[in-house]
C-alpha cells in the first residue's frame, strides 16, 4: 500500500483508484490464479520474455537528482517485439520489479523514447493509422501511468522523423494534464539528441544504441531469474538498480565513479585524522560507525554476484570502509611524494642555471684580461 501512496504523493483517493486499477490489469493479463501473488518471470510466456529483452530497458546509471531512468527504442533493428498482450505482460512484470526499489518509489522515473533513425515503410505508416495501433498505444499508456505504482517524473521523446510526430502527440495528449507539462520532445540527429538529454542529468554514455548492447539486458534479467528462484529462507536482499548513494563493491570505473563512492571517500577523507592517530581497535569502531550511519540513511552496500546486485553484511563493509582509508592513505603519500620530486627537481634545475651562468661569467673575465 506504501507504493501506492508514494506514486500519488500520499493522496490516499487517487492512491486507492490506482490500486484497484492495479488488480484488474493483473485479473485481465495473468488470470485470477495469480491476483494474489507476485509476478515471476515463470508466469510469463516466451513471447512475453522476447518483449522484455528486446526495446525496452533501464539504464544502470541513474541521473544526476538519483531517479531511475527508462529507455525504449524504435532505431536500427531494434524495436519491442511481440503482440500487444505480450507487451503488456512484460511491461507489467518489469515496472514491479523497479517499483519494489525504495529510493526509486520516493523519487520517481525518468522515461525516455529513443526513436531517432527511425526507418518508415509504407506498412508502418498504414498500421499507424489503424484503430489497433492506436489502442495497443493507449493500453500501453494506461497501464504504465495509471495502474503501475510508479511515479513518472518525466519524459523525454527523441526522433529525427516528422512522421513520429502526430504519434508522441497523441501520448502527450493521453497522459492528462499533470504529466504533460513534464514531456519534452527533442528533434535532431543522434548527436543533438544525446546534448539536450545531458542538460536534464541523464548519462547518456551508458545509452545502449546498438542491437548488441541489448545483450546486457538479457543478462540483468538473467539475474533477475536466478534471484527469484532462491529459497525464500535464504534468500540475500537483492537491489535492481544500485541507488545514486549505495556503496559498490567491486573494481572499475563505474564503482569508482559511482556517486555513493564518491560520497564514502568523502566521509573518509573527513575522518582521516581520527583514524591516523586511533589503535587498531578504535580503528575498526570508525570504520564501523561510517557503515551504521550510511545504512541509517537507507543506503546500502552491494556487490555484483549470480543474482544481481546483492546486499553484503556489515563485516565486508566494513572491510570496504577500511579499504577506503588505505587507498586515500595511500594517495595522500603519492601526492606528497610527487611534491617533493617537483621541489627537487626545480631546486636541481635552479643550481644547474646558477653554475651555468658563473661559468660564462669565468670565461667572460678570462676573454678580457687576454
Amino acid at each position: 500500500r506504501l507504493k501506492f501512496l508514494r506514486a500519488d504523493r500520499f493522496d490516499a483517493k487517487k492512491a486507492a483508484l490506482r490500486m484497484a486499477r492495479h488488480f484488474e490489469a493483473k485479473l485481465d493479463l495473468f488470470g485470477e490464479s495469480k491476483l494474489c501473488q507476485d509476478i515471476t518471470q515463470n508466469d510469463l510466456k516466451p513471447g512475453d520474455m522476447d518483449a522484455l529483452v528486446t526495446g525496452v530497458g533501464h539504464l544502470p546509471i541513474r541521473d544526476s537528482v538519483g531517479r531511475l531512468v527508462r529507455i525504449s527504442f524504435s532505431h536500427n533493428g531494434v524495436d519491442i517485439a511481440g503482440s500487444t498482450m505480450e507487451i503488456l505482460r512484460a511491461l507489467f512484470y518489469s515496472l514491479m520489479v523497479l517499483s519494489d526499489d525504495e529510493e526509486t518509489q520516493k523519487n520517481g522515473m525518468v522515461f525516455v523514447s529513443w526513436a531517432v533513425g527511425y526507418k518508415q515503410d509504407p506498412q508502418t505508416v498504414q498500421d499507424a493509422k489503424s484503430p489497433a495501433f492506436k489502442n495497443a498505444i493507449w493500453a500501453m499508456v494506461k497501464l504504465a501511468f495509471t495502474a503501475i505504482p510508479c511515479r513518472h517524473e518525466a519524459f523525454h521523446l527523441c526522433y529525427d522523423n516528422f512522421f513520429l510526430s502526430p504519434i508522441f502527440a497523441m501520448i502527450k495528449i493521453s497522459l492528462g494534464m499533470y504529466l504533460r507539462v513534464r514531456v519534452r520532445t527533442h528533434y535532431g540527429n543522434k548527436l543533438e539528441c544525446m546534448r539536450k538529454l545531458q542538460t536534464f542529468g541523464i548519462p547518456t554514455t551508458v545509452v545502449p544504441l546498438k542491437p548488441a548492447d541489448m545483450d546486457s539486458a538479457k543478462q540483468i534479467w538473467q539475474k533477475r531469474l536466478r534471484y527469484e528462484n532462491l529459497d525464500p529462507a535464504t534468500k540475500p536482499r537483492s537491489v535492481f538498480c544500485p541507488g545514486h548513494l549505495d556503496i559498490l563493491l567491486g573494481r572499475g570505473r563505474r564503482c569508482q565513479e559511482h556517486m555513493g563512492n564518491m560520497r564514502l571517500r568523502n566521509l573518509v577523507e573527513d575522518c582521516k585524522p581520527d583514524y591516523d592517530v586511533a589503535s587498531r581497535k578504535e580503528k575498526t569502531l570508525i570504520s564501523q560507525e561510517l557503515v551504521n550511519n550510511i545504512k541509517k540513511s537507507s543506503h546500502h552496500f552491494l556487490k555484483d554476484e549470480e543474482e544481481g546486485w546483492v546486499e553484503v553484511d556489515d563485516n565486508v563493509a566494513r572491510l570496504k570502509v577500511s579499504h577506503t582509508f588505505r587507498d586515500v592513505t595511500k594517495d595522500a603519500k603519492n601526492k606528497n611524494g610527487n611534491t617533493n620530486n617537483n621541489n627537487s627537481s626545480n631546486s636541481k634545475e635552479g643550481n644547474t642555471s646558477d653554475s651555468a651562468s658563473v661559468s660564462s661569467e669565468a670565461k667572460k673575465r678570462d676573454r678580457d684580461s687576454l
